[in-house]
């Protein structure tokens, strides 16, 4: 053996035993593998924050009423179990602490109430909401409406932010990267999925409450044209939001959104009247504001 061939074979085997180094180096520096990641049992404690104002109008109050929502809630979310396929069986609890809702001119008795509300809620570790059901909707309305408005406010405009907005690709992520999602919501209470679009971009990677974050801003849009037997409802409308949010890539789990959103509903219904006669009624409901979920806890 030549010298030459020598100096080639070394070359050889030293570029074979930086192989794995090598791939490694050519793998961007910012990629990163985004998925939920519970234990069964587990439980995450979220503080939601609100400030929100719009308009009421409805058949009986043909005046735009203001309307506004702020305080906060504790979002509590339990993971009950895994499933064969590897998605997560979860009981999302809603407790209202000081989340109140104002109508302006309403007396402090016709005011709406909000109630506590527990979602049973099957997601993918992509994020994908296969299924979402709200505990108790048969017995009554998660906001009891003031005296004359039928069925209440429905349940329907809380699931985008009880379900969530992020829905994460199959691969690898690079920072500047885009992405869209797509999910339909189904519930028992409506007749046909509410379908749920997600445009997604990895901003930044950095360290937020001390844990590595993939930074990630979302904008999400759900027609909200949908019909509700139980409470004999029927409403069309949008709801778009955009937000951001700082992902523990490692832990698998949200630290902190916060956004803003814009909803507007138009409904119709009959509800009976004292002695069994049926009454129209109908409302639109204009709504934007803010809200930010912070993670406070796990167990």
């Amino acid at each position: 053996m030549t010298g030459g061939d020598g100096k080639v074979r070394r070359a050889v085997t030293t570029a074979l035993a930086l192989l794995p180094f090598l791939t490694l180096a050519v793998r961007p520096s910012h990629a990163v593998l985004l998925r939920y990641k519970f234990q069964p049992g587990e439980t995450l404690k979220y503080v939601l924050k609100m400030s929100a104002t719009g308009q009421l109008t409805t058949s009986m109050q043909p005046a735009p009423q203001p309307i506004s929502v702020s305080g906060s809630a504790v979002l509590i979310m339990k993971v009950l179990g895994i499933n064969p396929d590897g998605s997560y069986n979860l009981r999302i609890t809603l407790q209202p602490k000081d989340l109140r809702i104002n109508v302006v001119g309403a007396q402090q008795g016709q005011q709406p109430v909000m109630r506590p509300m527990t979602f049973r809620v099957v997601m993918t570790p992509l994020g994908e909401v296969r299924k979402i059901q709200l505990e108790g909707a048969q017995g009554k309305a998660p906001v009891a409406a003031p005296p004359g408005m039928g069925g209440g406010l429905d349940p329907s405009q809380f699931v985008t932010e009880i379900a969530g907005s992020i829905v994460f690709p199959k691969g690898d992520v690079q920072v500047g990267q885009v992405w869209t999602g797509r999910v339909k919501l189904s519930s028992p209470l409506l007749q046909q999925p509410l379908v749920l679009a997600t445009k997604s971009k990895l901003v930044k990677m950095e360290p937020y409450m001390g844990r590595p974050c993939a930074v990630i801003d979302t904008v999400a849009e759900i027609p909200m044209n949908f019909s509700l037997p139980a409470f004999g409802i029927t409403s069309s409308g949008r709801h778009t939001s955009v937000t951001r949010s700082y992902f523990d890539y490692e832990a698998g789990r949200v630290l902190c959104s916060k956004g803003q959103f814009k909803v507007a509903i138009s409904s119709q219904a009959q509800f009976q009247q004292p002695g069994g006669a049926t009454a129209n009624f109908s409302m639109m409901f204009q709504m934007s504001g803010q809200v930010e979920v912070t993670l406070a806890g796990s167990a």
